[in-house]
């Protein structure tokens, strides 16, 4: 088992970013593409693009009020 563990270890690659793109509607009704890098940045950068700051805001609130009894789950 330790010569297939060297193995695996030898082949690991990092885990995958699940990042979305958005499409964004421009004048006229234009739909456009919009990437972003696959890095944390880009998925960071993907949500903030994506919701307004007030649903950010709330979500942090609700989170800030029950992180405490979801840290063990």
């Amino acid at each position: 088992m330790l010569k297939v563990r060297e193995i695996v270890i030898a082949n690991k690659v990092p885990r995958r970013l699940e990042l979305q793109p958005n499409l964004l509607m421009r004048d006229g009704g234009i739909p456009e593409y919009q990437g972003y890098e696959s890095s944390f940045g880009g998925v960071i950068q993907s949500y903030c693009e994506r919701f307004s700051k007030e649903e950010i805001k709330a979500v942090h609130e609700e989170w800030k009020a029950n992180y405490q009894a979801m840290r063990y789950v």
